[in-house]
């Protein structure tokens, strides 16, 4: 069974989707015969590098709201993280520019270390609050996933795997993808939005049977009228654009 994962690093649904699948995963009886592989999505490339210093502050200020309004609206993700055992923090729900991070993700494909360095990546910006933008963030975090540095770095300071990560977001394009996380099984039968690992579960169960699926999916229009920016809700993040409202 092939297994097909977008994600974004500065998605917080992201993280949660991985851990979930990967809980179901251990319950599945035939996961020796699942293969996993992590597809690029970069929902904001223009987004700047760097990690806000006030994350909360900022988008008070430019939704007009308090900052405890701000962190009210946080609290559903926060809560279904820990579900899982993630302990995000509010002022780690914040965007960075993922580019760099998606390409030495590519790299670590190569080397079979993809899994164990999108892990240490989405820990570092969602429990420990790390700039995964910067070159020496990502450096100490290739070699704690067991990546050579020297060889990390040469790629960070060339552009290296881009091509990998266009390619990724072109199969994402070709089949209308304009949210994260996605999962795809099998190249026909999709899982997105409101998951549980009940459904992975389920939906592996059903593909290894022939039995008739159901799975959840989400109407990218239940999300589009939101502000500008970066929208998380109803277990997915996506970019919604000035004309998209």
């Amino acid at each position: 069974m092939k297994v097909e994962i977008w994600t974004d690093f500065v998605c917080p649904y992201c993280y949660i989707g991985k851990r979930m699948f990967q809980e179901a995963l251990k319950k599945f009886d035939h996961s020796e015969d699942v293969e996993v592989t992590y597809r690029s999505f970069e929902l904001n490339h223009n987004a700047p590098k760097g990690r806000s210093l006030d994350p909360i502050g900022e988008l008070a200020e430019k939704y007009n709201m308090s900052r405890e309004e701000v962190a009210k609206r946080k609290q559903p993700i926060i809560d279904r993280a820990n579900s899982v055992g993630l302990d995000y923090k509010a002022e780690n729900l914040t965007s960075n520019n993922t580019f760099d991070a998606h390409r030495l993700s590519q790299y670590a494909k190569t080397i079979d270390k993809m899994d164990k360095l999108t892990e240490r990546i989405f820990k570092a910006q969602f429990i420990e609050g790390l700039d995964i933008s910067n070159h020496e963030v990502l450096l100490y975090l290739a070699e704690e996933a067991g990546l050579n540095r020297s060889e990390a770095k040469k790629i960070l300071e060339s552009d290296a795997f881009s091509n990998e990560v266009f390619e990724d977001q072109k199969k994402a394009d070709s089949i209308d993808l304009d949210y994260v996380p996605f999962f795809l099984f099998n190249d026909t039968t999709s899982v997105s939005g409101d998951y549980t690992i009940d459904t992975f579960l389920d939906t592996m169960n059903a593909i290894w049977n022939n039995e008739e699926i159901t799975a959840t999916s989400l109407d990218a229009k239940e999300i589009k009228k939101a502000p500008p920016g970066v929208v998380c809700e109803d277990g997915v993040c996506r970019l919604v654009l000035d004309d998209d409202n």
